[in-house]
């Protein structure tokens, strides 16, 4: 949704919204259900990409663990989302603003990373959490040292089980990393796929929501903001732009 502005060129609040007559029918709806998910998996994501702002260069064990956690979480939300997105075609296949979406959907990257990342991910690793996703990891050649827990004093916070979030990184990438240099590129180009899809959709599950609730008889209602607020919006962007998530 773009930015809204009063003629004073000051920042508004808004929300949209529908009269109780339109709610009523659209209750029973399943387009309007499937909507409802899509905006819940939207949200995920979005929980996802902002919260690893005040992380974004924090070498700390909690910022390791916080950046991992979120990206893997980002995997499994995604993966839902993109199943979420088949399930809607018999209902918003005729639909104009769906186009984008079928798009991000049949995209070779997409393909990809869904049959052989983001569903093992989901399924193994962060939705369910299987010891025989971790075994196969674990049980390869080789002698080597198994740093299990780390932390910085007593802080619980700064204690983290990093050797288990290895092994769920290396099950992303599908197989052990071995300190070979070959595998921390894949890592990497998979990592900014995988990014790149989630934008991807969430621009994309914006515009069908858009238009689908434009087509129901939901308005905009706005107003202005408080300087409170307006402090804290300024304080998000400055965050954005320093970890250049924006």
């Amino acid at each position: 949704m773009k930015k809204s502005k009063t003629s004073a060129g000051a920042d508004v609040a808004w929300d949209i919204l529908c009269d109780p007559p339109v709610l009523e029918k659209l209750k029973k709806e399943e387009k309007f259900w499937q909507i409802i998910a899509l905006s819940r998996a939207v949200n995920a994501l979005s929980f996802a990409h902002w919260s690893v702002l005040p992380f974004w260069k924090d070498r700390t064990l909690l910022g390791l663990r916080t950046r991992n956690n979120l990206f893997l979480y980002t995997c499994a939300v995604l993966s839902e989302g993109l199943i979420l997105v088949e399930k809607m075609f018999i209902n918003f296949n005729a639909e104009p603003s769906f186009a984008d979406m079928k798009v991000v959907l049949k995209t070779k990257t997409a393909r990809k990373l869904r049959n052989m990342h983001l569903e093992r991910v989901r399924n193994h690793v962060v939705f369910h959490f299987l010891p025989e996703a971790f075994g196969k990891m674990v049980d390869i050649p080789g002698e080597s040292i198994c740093s299990f827990v780390s932390g910085l004093g007593s802080d619980r916070v700064q204690t983290y089980y990093n050797f288990a979030d290895t092994l769920a990184i290396e099950f992303f990438v599908g197989r052990a990393a071995n300190n070979s240099e070959e595998w921390y590129k894949d890592l990497e180009q998979l990592m900014i796929n995988t990014r790149q899809l989630t934008a991807d959709f969430v621009n994309a599950a914006d515009n069908v929501i858009k238009h689908s609730l434009a087509s129901w008889g939901f308005q905009i209602r706005q107003q202005p903001i408080g300087k409170e607020l307006a402090a804290a919006k300024r304080k998000v962007r400055k965050m954005v732009k320093v970890a250049g998530l924006g």
